[in-house]
Formats: structure tokens, sequence, C-alpha cells
């Protein structure tokens, strides 16, 4: 009895260690604003301690103390950490010896690599103590109202009270209340209405809430007190237009979408009882949210930008740029000989006609020089329009044309992140980014878990289809569903720790679920 007694006490206590350790993600991404101060006695952000080392330990308690299948779980976890060490070993000593005419300022920084790796393997370790310490409903769904809670409310404060950072840099000119007065209308920018909070990125804040989204309607859902979660949703996706991204604005109306059809597919296959209540909530968000949405200033950039690459096409179409400075170089090549020569006369012209280029010149002045490749921006620019028009679509075409120049088994392995990363040229789409700095391997190794759950998950559902598809796990399934979508389209979610621990813990959590063995979690 004493034995069992400390059994369920080891487990109680790990499981209260996992959801403290996710409840405190969003605090612990604050303390960047003090990485100055600490740096000045040589100290290290608390953040960088409890991700590196924090889990790592967590996790190896969870396997010592309270995994019950040690001799199946051992060598399975040597196996996966063999692959990657003997992968991590391959992919340092190929991304050192790669050679595909790159600056100096491409450096590859073995530290920086190591992180990099690390931080792709830390959301298995999540992975696993969220497998140990499976949750009941009622924990996940203090979890998630905790941990947006938190967020949002930083997020809402700091913008009501005009002390925000901006989304993309600076203040913040005005709280959300500005959206519905006169301020675009006066010419204000809608960036400058954008805000952040005090966290350091805007597309991996945006990425996290819209994860969230999902399961705030499933605890809406579970919960028998509605209003105070149907509160915490406004809030919720009020910060999420706040944020300004596409990603998180788009991801208000999307969500809300996808909740309603799926509460509608459930009831008439009677999977789920049918309450008109929660449905007419459901409808009522969809409805404020479709109201508000062509107020937020990230539709309102969006309108902006759209017409100003329409007109930046259409000066080009009219003045025929492109194919006057391709004429222009056929002739003034034609007096020079040596390739040497042909280089310059390209370079000079790049330089004449730079005002082409509808993207920061940090990238031709700065990161990949005019004067260093200029075959390369002369490809860019007799690239169609569409494929060059902003910095993003830019750096696609960068890693596909290094991605052309390494053999198969360069492939293999990759360019590195820190080589790309340190010359400031290097794809934000995950997937895309994985695979051309980690090569195929690595993509294999770091995405392919997450697609794993999905699809044991799917299948899981598809075979116990009465039993296993219900709201909830629906829920659940979008919740992971549009991290892996926000990570492919925008990107920041992969290699983030704000982002991909809890897409870690979603995707185990959504495994768990559809399993009709587990019972704490549906209890």
């Amino acid at each position: 009895m004493v034995n069992r007694f400390r059994e369920m006490d080891r487990v109680k206590f790990f499981s209260v260690a996992v959801f403290v350790l996710l409840v405190i993600q969003p605090i612990l991404e604050l303390d960047y604003l003090a990485n100055d101060f600490l740096k000045g006695y040589g100290l290290i952000v608390p953040s960088t301690i409890i991700r590196f080392l924090g889990l790592p330990v967590l996790a190896m308690i969870g396997f010592f103390f309270i995994d019950k299948n040690k001799k199946k779980s051992f060598p399975f976890l040597l196996g996966c950490a063999l692959v990657i060490g003997i992968y991590s070993v391959f992919h340092l000593i190929g991304m050192k010896k790669l050679d595909i005419h790159l600056p100096a300022n491409f450096r590859a920084d073995f530290k920086i690599e190591i992180k990099y790796i690390l931080i792709l393997v830390l959301p298995f370790l999540m992975m696993y103590c969220t497998y140990l310490a499976q949750f009941t409903k009622e924990t996940l769904n203090k979890l998630v109202i905790s941990v947006s809670l938190i967020t949002c409310s930083v997020i809402f404060i700091t913008n009501i009270c005009h002390v925000s950072l901006g989304s993309y840099g600076g203040m913040t000119e005005a709280n959300f209340i500005s959206w519905f007065t006169e301020s675009y209308r006066e010419g204000l920018d809608p960036k400058l209405l954008m805000s952040k909070g005090w966290y350091p990125a805007a597309n991996v804040l945006g990425a996290l809430l819209f994860m969230l989204l999902p399961l705030l309607y499933k605890v809406l859902y579970e919960m028998k007190r509605k209003w105070p979660i149907v509160l915490l949703i406004m809030l919720h996706s009020l910060c999420m237009m706040m944020i300004g991204t596409r990603v998180a604005t788009l991801g208000v109306v999307l969500v809300a979408v996808a909740a309603l059809f799926s509460y509608i597919g459930c009831s008439v296959l009677r999977l789920n009882p049918f309450r008109l209540k929660f449905f007419m909530i459901i409808i009522a968000m969809i409805a404020l949210t479709v109201v508000v949405y062509p107020y937020t200033p990230a539709i309102k950039y969006q309108e902006s930008n759209t017409q100003l690459i329409k007109n930046l096409k259409e000066e080009e179409e009219k003045s025929d740029g492109i194919n006057q400075m391709s004429n222009q170089v056929e002739q003034l090549q034609k007096h020079v000989d040596d390739k040497e020569g042909k280089d310059a006369v390209l370079i000079a012209v790049l330089r004449e006609n730079s005002y082409l280029f509808t993207f920061p010149s940090i990238y031709y002045d700065k990161s990949y020089p005019i004067e260093f490749d200029p075959e390369f921006w002369n490809f860019v620019l007799n690239e169609p329009f569409e494929k060059r028009s902003d910095g993003r679509k830019l750096q696609k075409l960068f890693a596909e044309y290094k991605w052309d120049m390494m053999d198969t088994k360069e492939k293999m392995l990759g360019m590195g992140f820190s080589r790309l990363s340190e010359g400031e040229l290097i794809l934000e789409q995950d997937g895309w980014r994985q695979l051309y700095t980690m090569g195929f391997v690595g993509v294999i190794l770091f995405v392919g878990p997450y697609l794993l759950l999905v699809f044991l998950s799917t299948i899981r559902a598809l075979l116990q289809f009465k039993k296993v598809v219900k709201f909830s796990n629906l829920m659940l399934l979008l919740s992971v569903g549009v991290g892996l979508g926000a990570a492919y389209y925008s990107g920041h979610v992969i290699d983030e720790l704000f982002t991909n621990l809890y897409l870690g813990f979603i995707a185990m959590t959504l495994f768990l679920c559809t399993s009709v063995k587990n019972v704490n979690i549906e209890r």
C-alpha cells in the first residue's frame, strides 16, 4: 500500500513538473529583456537553463522513475539518440567541407549549428515527457487556459497602455481602438498599429496563439461554465489580430469556421450530442470576428502592399526596365573578351538598375553583394516578377540557386543552418528551411516525427471512428494542423522553442487521445 502511494506520488509530481514547465514558457520568453543586464555579470537568461538543461533532466527523471516500460523504451530511445548523434557528426563535417561559392560572412559555426540541432531535438523530449505525464482532460484544459491568459494579458495590457513593442520594430503608435477611428484615413502606416507586447518575435507569437485557439474551443466545449472561456476566446482572438501577421489574423476566422463545421459534422454523425448554446456561441464568435476582420492592421497593410506590388509590376512592365537592362549588358559585353571584364560590366549595370529590386537593399549590398556574384542577381531580375517581389521570395530563389550546386551526398546533409543564418539570407519557411539547411536526412529526422504522430492518430481515428472521432479530438488535430500549416506558410514554428515545445506537446496529446486504450486523458 505504501509503495503504491509512493508510486502515485511520483507520477503526480512528474505531471505537475511538466505542467509547470509548459505554463511558464510565456514568462520565460520575456527574459531576453534582461539579457544585457545578466551578461554584465557573466550570467545567462533563465530560459536557456530551463529549456536546455531542465527539460533533459525532467526527461531522465521520467525515464528512471515514471516509465514502466523501460525494457521497450530504452532500445527505442537509445536508437533515436544514436541516429541523431551519428547524423549530427556527419552533418557538421559535411557542412564544414561544403563549397557552394559563398562570401566570408556565410561562415559555418559549430556552436550555432549544435544549438540549432538541440532546438530541433528538445520537442521530442517534450513528447516523451507528455507521454509519461498523460494529463487528464481537466489538467490539459487548465494548461491551455493558463498559457493563453498569461500570453494575451501581456499583449493586451501593453497595447492598451501604449507601451507595446511594434510587431515589425519600434513601438506601437496607438492601441486597437484606433482601428475603428480615423487612423487609417489619416495615412498612418498599418504596421505602426501592430503589437507584440514585449515578446521578441511577432511571427513566433502569432503561430503560438494560432495553435492554442482550437484548444480554447475544445475547452469551451468541455467546460460547464461557458462565459469565462468565451471572454478568454474573445481576448485571445483580439490579441491574434493585434499581432498583425497574416497567419494570426486570418487564423482567427479560419479556426472559428473550422470549429463550427467540426461541431456540425460530429452532431450530424451523432458522435457528440448537439448543444444549441455551444452552437450559438461559435456562430456569435464568427460574426464578431468577421465584423472586426476588415479593420485589422494585417488586412489594411495587405491591401496597401498588394496595391504597391501591383503598381511596381505595372511600372516595370511599362518602362520595360528588365529588357532594357539585358540589352544594355549584352551590348557592353560585346566589347569585352575576358570573364572578369564581363562581370565588371554586369556589376556596373546591375548597380545602375538596382531600383528594379523590390526587396531591401541589405540583401544585395551586405548579405550577398552584387559584386560577389553578379550572375545570381542577374538571374533574379530575369525571373518572373511574382517570384522575386519580396524578401521571402528572394530567400527561396537563393536557397534553390545554392541547392542546385550541391551533389546528392551533400543534399543528404544540407548546407548548415549557421552558414545561412550568419549570412542573413536564410529561408523562413519551415520544412523548406530544414531541407536546405539540414538536408534530406535532417528533414526526415526533425520534421518527420510531427507528421508521423498526425498520421498514426488519423489511422487510429479511421479504424475506431465512432470511439475516437469526437469534437475535442478534432480540435487537437486542428491545433497540430494549423501549427504545421503556419510553419510551412510563414516559418518560426519548428525551430523556435516557444512554439515547437507546445507543438510537440499537442502532437503527443493528440496521439494519446486517439488511443481507445487511454483512460486518463478522456476521463
